[in-house]
């Protein structure tokens, strides 16, 4: 599964602040993973107005970790970078 929207951060529910990789958007609602405690096989279906898209430029520049095929370790080295590069800027 290469193809995915963005990165989100939860903005509600006990997951508040969570990184995520937002895998599909279906209708209202987005499909989450992060690698760790949702796994690309079995993603989190979240309320999209409980997310926060994060700009596309953060997204580009983890875009590159992202190596095909996606696995859960790939996508948990990606989002740790992406951190270290939102808590940068």
């Amino acid at each position: 599964m290469s193809e995915y929207v963005g990165l989100a951060l939860s903005a509600a529910g006990h997951d508040r602040g969570t990184l995520y990789l937002v895998l599909r958007e279906d209708g209202g609602s987005v499909l989450l993973a992060d690698g760790k405690l949702k796994k690309l096989s079995r993603p989190k279906r979240k309320n999209r107005k409980h997310v926060i898209f994060l700009p596309e430029g953060l997204t580009e520049a983890v875009s590159g970790k992202l190596c095909e095929p996606l696995t859960d370790a790939a996508l948990r080295r990606a989002l740790a970078e992406a951190r270290a590069r939102q808590r940068a800027n």
